[in-house]
């Protein structure tokens, strides 16, 4: 269900294109709490087939996320602007954002999460809405799945404490993390796929306070959005970090 107040979310600043993203969001586990941010990227104009007259560039007046469906019970939806409502700003293209979260206490069926939503196009000087149903994947595993089957997404404080960042991000040929610890500390960082699969294990040991850095094998790596998991203390605090590679 949509929560009433805002803002909230932040649009990702990397994406730069049109459409939705990430797609497929990261994969959540029912019973373990996670936050998610959807953004997309609406152009400044589009074409249309009008009868008789034929294709039709025309610009856009603004962008409406109506609802969410096949969400799973447990978890909210809200967008950062109030009604959920876009307004287009020529000459550069609009992006904003939908936050899921919560801790979902059921599975829905399918795979995916279908917005509704309603494209304003400027038509002889109106507003004329064109209905949207845009699925974005998403699967929820079942009570009892292993959370390392999952991208647990929580923006908490241990993400301002370590100071985890990575750069640079998108990345091509080389990126690296880093993150600083105020005291000793067991660390565990993770490389893992967009299903929340582990692709390598970057660090498992004992450090000391202080500021680490820790090389990301991104030239091996084939172009998409990868995640950086940094659990702290053996599950004392986990965080995640997203990695676009190109």
């Amino acid at each position: 269900m949509p929560v009433s107040s805002f803002p909230q979310c932040t649009p990702d600043s990397t994406f730069t294109g049109i459409g939705f993203t990430p797609d497929p969001l990261p994969e959540g586990c029912v019973g373990v709490p996670m936050n998610q941010v959807i953004t997309f990227g609406l152009p400044v104009d589009t074409t249309i087939t009008i009868p008789i007259v034929g294709p039709v560039t025309l610009p856009f007046d603004s962008f409406v996320v109506d609802s969410l469906f096949f969400i799973p019970p447990g978890i909210n939806w809200q967008c950062n602007q109030s009604n959920c409502h876009y307004i287009s700003n020529p000459p550069n293209n609009t992006y904003g954002c939908v936050e899921v979260s919560g801790t979902p206490t059921d599975t829905v069926p399918g795979d995916s999460v279908e917005i509704q939503a309603t494209a304003y196009i400027t038509l002889a000087g109106n507003a004329v809405g064109y209905p949207q149903n845009i699925k974005v994947g998403w699967r929820v595993h079942p009570a009892g799945t292993p959370v390392s089957a999952c991208i647990v997404r929580i923006e908490n404080d241990i993400h301002d404490e370590l100071n985890f960042g990575v750069y640079p991000n998108p990345a091509s040929e080389f990126s690296s993390c880093s993150f600083a610890l105020s005291k000793p500390g067991f660390v565990k960082l993770e490389l893992l796929d967009i299903h929340g699969r582990m692709i390598q294990e970057l660090a498992n040991s004992d450090l000391g306070p202080g500021i680490h850095e820790i090389e990301i094998p991104t030239s091996r790596l084939p172009d998409g959005m990868f995640f950086l998991k940094l659990e702290l203390n053996k599950g004392a605090g986990t965080t995640t970090k997203k990695l676009l590679i190109h």
